[in-house]
């Protein structure tokens, strides 16, 4: 892609979302692209904290970009929960700012870093400061009908966790029970059901998980924001001799009263309590985040998706003052604006699976 010309002054990268595994490769990507440019870069360490410390701010060169490509963990840090636009920051922030020159931020992140960038640009207005963010989402957040950057890394994540857990269980035997323990995986994460999915989509391809054919065991799925019985559920576990994999997605609720009385932070540790206080059977747990910083389940689509998302970014960022989000609808890239944006990503909730999807897993869901 040839760029647009138009990028000068100065630039600065901040990180403002949770870690998700292709975390160091998106700023890396887009340090090197835009070190390609010959533009004066900074990281910013801390995320919005680090907005409003001088000690944050690094200059970037090409060597250091390669460096932190496939580091673990995330090379920027964060530092959650953090308004930038509250009257203990927001001084310090645009007085660092203007003492490097800087009047343009390229932000991948989660929905709750699109509002505060949001909020970040209202202040700027006020301020008289000028200022254009640029939003890139990922950390597996966004809108619907939109792709997020890193959806392909968490599945692929997700998937590793849940043959490893899988496996792992049904090969160990506790010798008072007459069979394995009952692996459950738990799959968080705002769009936790479409990491689901996708997994259980994986699964089927495979075909099988170790020794084990999908005829041999109860794979049950569970998504968030469906209406499911645990009575159901047991009946499935309880109806054959076979082994049973549990893979449930963060929220999911029974219609059953009794739920809310059962121990437990997560609905995974939920469920395992009650399974296991019968005494029958013994379950194993896993909660899978998006949060997974292992670098090592990184798809070579999720690498390529990354490389032309910045580059759509970096010709945009040359093309409007504007403040916007990049983001991706069906084949192509486009832009709005980050306020917009911001309003769209403002839910708590599950994106429920549609009826389609609910009839492909029917076999499976309790």
């Amino acid at each position: 892609m040839a760029y647009a010309l138009g990028i000068i002054g100065v630039i600065a990268i901040l990180y403002g979302g949770g870690q998700i595994p292709t975390g160091n490769y998106i700023i890396a990507e887009i340090a090197k692209q835009l070190l390609k440019l010959e533009c004066e870069l900074y990281g910013v360490h801390k995320s919005f904290l680090g907005l409003g410390d001088e000690n944050c701010y690094e200059r970037f060169t090409i060597q250091r970009a390669r460096e932190i490509q496939f580091q673990t963990g995330t090379y920027l840090s964060m530092c959650r929960k953090v308004d930038p636009t509250s009257k203990e920051w927001v001084d310090k922030i645009f007085e660092t700012l203007e003492k490097f020159d800087i009047h343009k931020l390229i932000i991948p992140g989660g929905d709750g870093s699109s509002r505060a960038a949001a909020g970040l640009i209202r202040v700027a207005r006020r301020f008289k400061y000028p200022l254009q963010i640029v939003f890139l989402p990922c950390t597996i957040d966004g809108i619907t009908n939109s792709e997020t950057i890193g959806y392909y890394s968490a599945v692929a994540e997700s998937l590793r966790h849940t043959i490893c857990m899988i496996a792992n269980s049904f090969a160990t035997w506790h010798p008072d029970y007459v069979t394995p323990r009952i692996p459950i995986i738990e799959i968080q994460g705002r769009n936790r059901n479409d990491i689901s999915v996708g997994v259980m989509r994986e699964i089927y391809k495979l075909g099988k998980i170790g020794k084990y054919s999908l005829n041999d065991f109860n794979l049950i799925f569970i998504p968030a924001a469906y209406e499911w019985s645990f009575n159901d559920l047991l009946r499935k576990i309880y109806s054959n001799n076979k082994e049973t994999a549990i893979i449930i997605a963060e929220g999911a609720k029974p219609i059953e009263n009794y739920w809310d009385a059962i121990s437990g932070n997560s609905v995974g540790e939920r469920l395992k309590n009650i399974i296991s206080a019968g005494g029958i059977r013994e379950c194993n747990l896993d909660i899978i985040g998006y949060l997974s910083q292992t670098n090592d389940s990184i798809p070579n689509a999720e690498l390529n998706l990354i490389n032309d998302w910045v580059a759509f970014a970096i010709n945009a960022m040359a093309k409007t003052e504007r403040s916007i989000a990049v983001i991706k609808d069906g084949d192509k890239f486009k832009t709005m604006s980050l306020t917009k944006f911001a309003k769209a990503t403002n839910s708590q909730d599950a994106i429920s699976l549609s009826e389609d999807e609910l009839k492909e897993f029917e076999n499976n869901l309790p």
